[in-house]
């Protein structure tokens, strides 16, 4: 090595430490990615609607209403689907409905008489505005079974679209997509 040769490297650290601050704030608050991602899963979830199938693939089982007017599952007066929401935090997205009978439909259901022997109902085709006790087109059950028709839920495209939310999100964090 040559004496009294002396070679210096300076390093502008700056848009280093600049990538470190976006992805620092974003690590801090990724509520703008949360509103993203719920925003994405309400429009997954109304498709699901529209194709009468829950998130594993498999198709609703038709109501008898469907059946009988040729509409579809679950939207009948469309109250349902329109109520599907998100709320998103900091570090959480939740999607959902406040519609009380939204659990019937998730789930399922067996529903029984509370203050009765029976569950009394309309016929299919029997309007129940001109139903009465004289009326013979009533059916009558101990119990009535709703089949789970499950509206919310992941799929595996979903689970790949929030992934793709995330490194989008990281990817502006670090200035490599605009």
């Amino acid at each position: 090595m040559a004496s009294g040769v002396r070679i210096t490297v300076e390093i502008d650290t700056a848009e280093v430490r600049d990538v470190f601050a976006r992805l620092s704030r974003l690590v801090r608050d990724f509520r703008p990615v949360m509103e993203e991602i719920g925003s994405y899963l309400v429009s997954s979830t109304l498709i699901r609607f529209e194709d009468q199938k829950g998130p594993d693939g498999r198709p609703w089982k038709p109501s008898e209403r469907a059946r009988r007017q040729g509409g579809q599952t679950l939207r009948d007066t469309g109250r349902l689907m329109q109520s599907i929401t998100y709320r998103a935090s900091r570090r959480q997205v939740e999607v959902g409905t406040n519609v009380i009978y939204a659990p019937v439909h998730q789930f399922g259901a067996e529903i029984r008489p509370v203050r009765a022997k029976w569950l009394r109902f309309p016929e299919p085709g029997t309007d129940p505005d001109r139903a009465d006790r004289d009326n013979p087109h009533w059916r009558f059950a101990k119990r009535v079974y709703i089949p789970p028709r499950p509206f919310l839920g992941v799929d595996d495209d979903d689970r790949a679209e929030v992934v793709a939310i995330v490194e989008g999100a990281i990817e502006r964090a670090v200035g490599g997509a605009s």
